[in-house]
């Protein structure tokens, strides 16, 4: 059988061809390989002072008791920086925070970074090596909706910024129709209305896995990883409820609670869920090369009642930073979104590549605690960052913390970025920003640099 190119497939089987390709690498003769997907979550408002660094030893450590809890059990995958700096010229706000926070750029806080986020770095490396139909996802489970920098953790540099995407159904669009054969920009989607009156997007698909089992001739163990692919969409689906009714031509619409419609809003785990799933599926599937997410802004409006009750009020969670009497329901809502986390860090653990590999073992999670380290204090001192994944054995060893030396400290943060653009191949780069505010090389040692 002649060589197969993700081009190939996209043409000729749409989402179907796309499912093939961690199937097709495996057993055949495959154009692009595998090569890590990296992925950066934030987390607004940082944690109490002593509520976050795990208990025990450097190589035998614990969250319980602390703020991150929920990640226990993952240890083995997580390399946790204690003393972690960022450094500001520009004062401790969160408006300079969330700007710097993976891009080590910007000192003023009305001044968007001329550096490039790493999210986007690595896009652009990876994109050179491998193809995909989505460069670069940027998605929200809870975060404001207005053209903002408060907003956003991604900067593709030359004091741009790059929002990310609050639609569920956009999301869901894109995700399963990559390449807009079904529901594209325009009004009136791309194929007949008579064919999407009656299906939702994976019933459209279903006749493309089909036809890509016989034009590809596909053994008995590629059929079932493609039929798995196909009941994994179908769960998502029938999360969401929202499929199109009988007679409706139109791409599927959501309920309501589904959506965010920006401004103060309530944080809900239905939604966020939803969009865990996703994005899993986004990097399982090889669709994208780089996925972000964000669970709130950097002067985060959300409300949560679901957490808190609503009989509490003013339930939002940046004036709560600011409360001295609002410490605890603050740490409340810190806990709980470190097992907001925690959930998808489990589902990228149990999420499988063709080989068995775990998503985690295989790719690379850089996740931020907070543009602040506290927002009571705003203070940039013991920043919470953590690394989970092991990026396909390119990070010699996980499962352990560190103290970062006193000696290094103004510049660890830069240099911990800089250790994972080294992880994901970009190993001639020599700073990460600003030269000067990253004079160290990487703070992680990487296999193969």
């Amino acid at each position: 059988m002649k060589d197969i190119n993700r081009r190939d497939l996209l043409k000729q089987f749409g989402l179907a061809g796309l499912m093939m390709i961690p199937v097709l690498r495996q057993s055949r003769s495959f154009a692009a390989g595998f090569s890590p997907i990296y992925c950066q979550v934030f987390k607004p408002m940082g944690s109490m002072t002593g509520t976050y660094y795990p208990n025990g030893t450097d190589s035998s450590f614990n969250f319980t008791g602390k703020t991150p809890a929920a990640l226990n059990g993952l240890q083995e995958y997580l390399i946790v920086p204690r003393g972690l700096v960022q450094y500001s010229q520009g004062g401790n706000k969160h408006e300079i925070g969330i700007r710097r926070n993976f891009t080590n750029a910007c000192h003023d806080e009305d001044q968007l970074p001329i550096h490039a986020s790493i999210d986007h770095l690595i896009a652009n490396h990876l994109a050179i090596k491998k193809t995909t139909p989505l460069k670069h996802i940027h998605f929200s489970s809870g975060t404001r909706t207005i053209d903002n920098a408060l907003d956003t953790t991604s900067f593709p540099g030359n004091q741009q910024l790059k929002l990310p995407e609050h639609s569920v159904l956009n999301m869901y669009k894109m995700i399963t129709d990559p390449i807009k054969k079904i529901c594209g920009d325009q009004i009136t989607p791309t194929v007949s209305n008579e064919d999407l009156a009656k299906k939702s997007i994976l019933d459209y698909h279903l006749d493309n896995i089909a036809a890509t089992k016989t034009a590809l001739k596909l053994s008995v163990a590629e059929k079932a990883k493609l039929d798995t692919y196909a009941e994994q969409l179908r769960a998502i689906e029938q999360k969401i409820g929202g499929l199109p009714s009988t007679g409706t031509a139109q791409c599927p619409s959501f309920p309501e609670n589904m959506e965010y419609k920006g401004g103060f809003a309530q944080y809900s785990t239905k939604r966020s869920d939803v969009v865990f799933d996703l994005m899993v599926l986004a990097m399982e599937w090889e669709l994208t090369n780089v996925a972000s997410l964000m669970l709130g802004s950097a002067q985060d409006g959300h409300k949560f009642d679901e957490i808190l009750g609503s009989a509490v009020n003013d339930n939002y969670f940046h004036p709560m930073s600011h409360e001295s009497g609002e410490q605890q329901s603050f740490n409340r809502i810190s806990t709980f979104l470190w097992s907001e986390i925690a959930s998808f860090l489990n589902k990228l653990k149990n999420a499988k590549t063709f080989e068995g590999q775990s998503l985690l073992d295989a790719h690379c999670v850089l996740i931020s605690g907070g543009e602040v380290s506290y927002g009571y204090t705003h203070s940039y001192d013991d920043m919470p960052f953590i690394i989970a994944g092991k990026a396909g054995g390119t990070f010699p060893k996980t499962g352990y913390t560190f103290q970062v030396p006193s000696s290094n400290r103004l510049d660890s943060h830069a240099r911990l970025l800089l250790s994972v653009c080294h992880a994901m191949g970009l190993t001639g780069l020599q700073y990460v920003g600003e030269q000067d505010k990253c004079p160290g090389g990487p703070l992680i040692a990487i296999n193969n640099a």
